[in-house]
């Protein structure tokens, strides 16, 4: 029935998929909230290291990182290391210190062997999830990024992870997330995924967001809700 009414009937698929679809996921996910990605994301067994190498966020998200002003990056939900090794890429900085850490085994691993296969030797991928930020030292690194990774963190989590990015952080915090003032601080489910106000959420800290081009990064979500929050310390 799903895959006539998606060939025949596409308009009325969408409209019976946004009516009860996405209700549904949404319940389910609120139910266990970052759990239920954590485990979509650790068992997950494909990587996707080149595939979204040249897509415009990837030079949005690196020219807002300065990588020429700062010796140390970051990034939470790094999958196998794509915008890392684009860092590594742009510059030739000796003392650069780059690292990422993601929850899913097989990108990290898929992550190392495209790393290795392409001379890069000063990206370091670990794997882990929430628990491995705790296990970094204060002021390890100038600037702590993410690209869409917060959107699959709860409002159970994600007062914890903003802690630790600032605890771990020197410089500046940025971030490629989903942000509307429509929705709480902590975030709330839209179509299976967080969308949160990002400037009720962050205090004490200057905090700068700027919504990304829809050239840049569109689409009917991230066309609505992709913006980038970059907080300094």
């Amino acid at each position: 029935m799903k895959k006539i009414l998606k060939k025949y009937f596409p308009k009325l698929f969408d409209f019976l998929k946004n009516l009860f679809y996405y209700k549904i996921q949404d319940k389910y996910i609120e139910l266990g909230k970052t759990k239920r990605f954590v485990k979509y994301w650790k068992n997950r067994k494909d990587s996707t290291f080149f595939d979204h190498e040249n897509h415009p966020s990837k030079k949005f998200l690196i020219d807002h990182l300065k990588v020429y002003k700062n010796n140390s990056f970051f990034e939470f939900g790094c999958n196998s290391g794509i915008n890392l090794y684009l860092i590594a890429k742009k510059t030739k900085k000796k003392n650069l210190v780059i690292s990422g850490v993601d929850i899913c085994s097989e990108a990290i691993k898929d992550g190392k062997i495209k790393l290795r296969e392409n001379n890069v030797t000063n990206v370091h991928l670990f794997e882990g999830g929430i628990e491995a930020l705790k296990a970094i030292p204060d002021d390890s690194y100038d600037v702590t990024f993410t690209c869409a990774t917060l959107l699959y963190i709860g409002p159970d989590k994600i007062q914890e992870v903003m802690n630790q990015f600032y605890r771990i952080t020197k410089k500046k915090i940025v971030l490629l997330e989903f942000h509307s003032p429509d929705f709480s601080a902590k975030g709330n489910i839209s179509e299976g995924l967080y969308v949160r106000d990002y400037a009720k959420l962050i205090k004490n800290f200057k905090v700068e967001i700027k919504k990304i081009p829809k050239k840049i990064w569109g689409g009917p979500k991230w066309g609505d809700y992709g913006h980038i929050i970059i907080i300094k310390k």
